[in-house]
């Protein structure tokens, strides 16, 4: 979509300027124009529609975050890197896991301490305890990841392993967007405190309605298959 373009000019314009004018409340009036910004763009090839979903809800949630703890860039940078630091810490001690047989078990777990690490990340009111938690659902992500992927690898048979692998990556890559987006629009409808504890709430949640709903992951033994 071209500035100097008929559906620009007599259609986009008009409406998001009459929206614009409508909407009298701050958050949604914003939340309008980002929308109308994604489309806009979007207008030109839908396909990047994704990458400024995430790009721009990732921001969003790195805006609000400065503002709560402040310390600028330098903060937010150390924020991003927690997880992973932890998630290193847990590689140099995972010698733990290759004694795992209730590995699905253990996924699970896994899974539900991250969502328990995010949600008292919610409610962290200053910066270094906040650090740690991140960094703690790091080392759990990590945990589970490890095991995802043996367990992966382990069950699939040959002849559909690329298959299962290319669905595996395909939801690696696509769901911490996907989850990005959620954060980004709950947070700018309500706060940010409230977006971070439901998504841990609502991480714990899932895991044990999966937990129930699939008993037979939870009961996988890695060495009843030796």
């Amino acid at each position: 979509m071209l500035f100097n373009s008929h559906v620009f000019i007599f259609a986009f314009l008009p409406l998001v300027l009459v929206g614009t004018w409508a909407l009298r409340s701050k958050n949604p009036r914003l939340l309008f124009l980002t929308i109308a910004s994604w489309v806009f763009y979007a207008w030109w090839d839908w396909r990047f529609l994704p990458l400024m979903l995430s790009t721009t809800m990732v921001d969003y949630v790195a805006a609000l975050a400065i503002h709560r703890f402040g310390g600028g860039a330098g903060a937010l940078g150390l924020m991003y890197a927690a997880p992973y630091a932890g998630a290193l810490v847990s590689s140099l001690l995972s010698g733990w896991i290759g004694h795992v047989r209730r590995q699905g078990l253990i996924v699970a777990v896994a899974a539900a301490l991250w969502g328990v690490a995010i949600t008292a990340f919610g409610f962290a009111d200053t910066f270094w305890l906040a650090l740690i938690l991140l960094a703690a659902a790091g080392a759990a992500d990590n945990v589970s990841a490890v095991l995802r992927g043996t367990i992966l690898w382990t069950v699939t048979p040959d002849e559909v392993r690329g298959r299962v692998s290319g669905i595996e990556f395909a939801q690696v890559a696509a769901t911490p967007a996907l989850g990005n987006v959620e954060a980004g629009l709950v947070a700018s409808l309500t706060t940010l405190r409230f977006s971070i504890v439901s998504g841990g709430l609502l991480c714990i949640v899932g895991t044990f309605v999966v937990a129930l709903a699939v008993p037979a992951f939870t009961r996988y033994d890695a060495h009843a298959r030796e």
